[in-house]
C-alpha cells in the first residue's frame, strides 16, 4: 500500500483550496439562478461532516440570497418527505 504522506500545513493548504473551490462553485450557481435560470434549486450531497450546511448558509447570508435548508440523515423516503411538505407548505410561493 503506497500512501503519500503530507504534512499539516500541506492537508491544511490542499483543504483551504478545496473549500474555495467549492464556495466558487455554489456562488456561480447561485448568480445563475438569479440571472433567472430555469435550476432554481441546488442540492449538494457528500460524506457528513464536510461544513456543507455551515460554508453554503454563511455564503447565502453573505449574498442576501433567500434559502432553505432541508437535510436527511436517514433516507431518500425521510428527504422526499420533506421536499413533499416544502411544497404543500408554500403552494403559493414561485
Amino acid at each position: 500500500m503506497n500512501q503519500s504522506i503530507i504534512s499539516k500545513n500541506e492537508a491544511l493548504e490542499l483543504g483551504s483550496r478545496k473549500r474555495y473551490q467549492f464556495l466558487e462553485t455554489i456562488s456561480r450557481c447561485v448568480k445563475r439562478i438569479e440571472k433567472g435560470s430555469k435550476h432554481q434549486h441546488i442540492y449538494v450531497y457528500s460524506k457528513p461532516g464536510l461544513g456543507k450546511t455551515y460554508s453554503i448558509t454563511k455564503l447565502l447570508k453573505d449574498l442576501n440570497t433567500p434559502f432553505l435548508t432541508v437535510s436527511s440523515n436517514y433516507s431518500m423516503y425521510s428527504f422526499g418527505l420533506q421536499l413533499s411538505l416544502i411544497k404543500f407548505l408554500n403552494q403559493t410561493a414561485e
